[in-house]
């Protein structure tokens, strides 16, 4: 299991005019300081900044025990194993399904006004990468993570080891109550 994140929330200083609390989203970083979520907003309550984080160190360590899984597998080329697999977390009414949700619409918009502002496609893939973050709509219903990992092959086992993990992550964490956590796969 991946190490815990250390997102929190706290007071920003940046928001809030007139002498109003603004809360905000902060994640340490790897060489010290901090970092400041602007992308997740600010908010009036701390109760809702701190969801707002916990939300997210779900997702990290979810991401992390698929990259972790997914560690050290190589891809056979020889093998006839294409394929791909996903995440479903039902029903989609559930609070964590309506924050991705609102997460990958801002994403997309983010990735749509750059590339208009770069339209020779420079501004593309870590904005693709925060898009694909949130998940998707799910067919016929709830919200889907597909291929879930760092491996970008073909290998349907690969990425059923990955998907494997990320639901059990996400399985196991607290605030995820009444919500269903499955995993599907199939060849292509």
């Amino acid at each position: 299991m991946a190490a815990k994140s250390a997102f929190y929330a706290d007071l920003n200083p940046a928001f809030g005019a007139k002498g109003q609390e603004r809360y905000a989203i902060f994640h340490p970083l790897p060489e010290g300081g901090i970092s400041l979520l602007n992308h997740l907003g600010s908010f009036k309550s701390r109760a809702r900044a701190e969801q707002i984080a916990t939300w997210e160190t779900y997702l990290e360590e979810a991401y992390a025990a698929a990259s972790e899984a997914q560690r050290g597998m190589v891809e056979n080329p020889n093998a006839l194993d294409c394929g791909f697999a996903w995440v479903q977390v039902d029903p989609g009414q559930h609070p964590f399904v309506a924050y991705c949700r609102k997460q990958r619409k801002a994403a997309e918009e983010a990735r749509r006004m750059a590339e208009r502002a770069a339209p020779d496609g420079r501004a593309g893939s870590a904005l693709w990468d925060r898009v694909r973050r949130y998940g998707s709509k799910g067919y016929p219903g709830g919200w889907q993570f597909w291929c879930p990992g760092s491996f970008r092959g073909q290998a349907i086992g690969i990425h059923e080891a990955g998907a494997r993990a990320f639901r059990d992550s996400l399985a196991l964490q607290r605030g995820m109550g009444g919500a269903r956590v499955t995993m599907g796969s199939r060849f292509d």
